[in-house]
C-alpha cells in the first residue's frame, strides 16, 4: 500500500489500487474497499486522461504536417504548372523566331542572287504610299494635277522629249543625284528643262512605279550596294546609312527599306557578316 501512495507510476498504482479493492471486497471490508476502488478509478481516469492527450497532441501533428504537405504539394503544382508554360512559350517564340530568321534570310539570298543575275539589287517591289519618304512639299501640291492628267500626258508627249527625258534620268542615276534630300519632282523639272508631268509619265511607264518609289528604290539599291561590297558601310551606324542616301530620318529610311527588301537594315548587314564568316 505504501509503494503504491509513493510510487510515480500510474500503471503500478493502478494495479495495486485493483489488487487491494479486490481483496476488501473478499474479506467484506467494503468502504475500505470503496476507498482503493475510487483511487483506482482515478488513476485510471489520469491515465486515460493523459494518454488521450498525447493521441490529441499527436493527431494534431500529424494534421499540421498533413496541411503544410498538401500546401507544399499545391504550391508545388503551381511552380511546376507555371515553369511548364514559361517553357512551352519560350518554345513557341524560339520557333517564330527561328521561322522568321529563316524568312528573313530567303529574302536576303533572294536579292543577293538577284544582284549575280541582273546586277540590281532589289527585286521589283510594291511599296505602301503611306510609307514613302516625302520629298518637296510642292510634290504633294502637283499630285492630284498628275494623277488626272496622265491620259492627256500621254498624247501630248512626243517621242523626242520623252527619249531626252529618259537619258536624264538615265545620267541622274549615274551620278546618284538621287541621294540628295532635296531631290523632287520639281528641282528635276528645272533640271531637264521640261516639267513635272512629263516627268512622271516617263518614270511611271519606264520604271514602273510613281516617282516617289522610284526615288526610294534607287537609294536602297544604292545603300544594299554599299553594304554589300564595303565593310566600312557596315560599321556605320542606321541614321548615318540613312542621311547617306538622302532620307530625312533614321525611322523613314527603316521603315523604306523594310517595306523594299522585306527586312531591316541591320538583319541585312547581320546576313552579309554571316556570309563572310562562312567564306572565310
Amino acid at each position: 500500500m505504501e509503494y503504491a501512495e509513493t510510487a510515480d507510476h500510474p500503471a503500478a498504482k493502478r494495479t495495486v489500487y485493483d489488487g487491494l479493492a479486490k481483496y476488501y471486497e473478499k474479506t467484506k471490508q467494503f468502504e475500505k474497499a470503496s476507498i482503493y476502488r475510487k483511487k483506482y478509478v482515478e488513476v485510471f481516469n489520469n491515465i486515460e486522461a493523459k494518454y488521450n492527450k498525447t493521441v490529441d497532441k499527436n493527431y494534431d501533428k500529424i494534421e499540421k504536417e498533413k496541411e503544410q504537405y498538401i500546401g507544399w504539394n499545391s504550391t508545388k503544382n503551381i511552380i511546376i504548372g507555371v515553369a511548364s508554360l514559361l517553357i512551352l512559350t519560350l518554345a513557341i517564340l524560339f520557333i517564330i523566331n527561328r521561322k522568321k530568321h529563316k524568312a528573313e534570310y530567303q529574302k536576303f539570298k533572294s536579292i543577293i542572287d538577284h544582284y549575280k543575275e541582273k546586277e540590281e539589287y532589289v527585286l521589283e517591289s510594291k511599296v505602301v504610299t503611306s510609307e514613302i519618304e516625302e520629298s518637296e512639299e510642292d510634290e504633294k501640291n502637283v499630285k492630284g494635277e498628275i494623277d488626272s492628267e496622265n491620259k492627256q500626258v500621254e498624247i501630248a508627249i512626243n517621242k523626242e522629249t520623252e527619249t531626252k527625258i529618259l537619258a536624264q534620268l538615265g545620267q541622274f542615276e549615274k551620278d546618284e543625284m538621287y541621294n540628295n534630300s532635296f531631290v523632287s519632282l520639281s528641282y528635276l523639272a528645272t533640271e531637264f528643262n521640261t516639267n513635272i508631268r512629263y516627268i512622271s509619265y516617263v518614270v511611271k511607264k519606264h520604271k514602273g512605279s510613281d516617282f516617289k518609289s522610284y526615288i526610294n528604290k534607287l537609294r536602297i539599291n544604292y545603300i544594299i550596294h554599299k553594304l554589300n561590297t564595303s565593310e566600312k558601310y557596315r560599321k556605320y551606324k542606321v541614321g548615318a546609312l540613312a542621311e547617306e542616301c538622302g532620307f530625312s530620318s533614321h525611322s523613314k529610311f527603316t521603315t523604306i527599306f523594310k517595306s523594299i527588301t522585306g527586312i531591316s537594315p541591320s538583319t541585312f548587314i547581320s546576313f552579309i557578316e554571316q556570309e563572310e564568316t562562312k567564306e572565310e
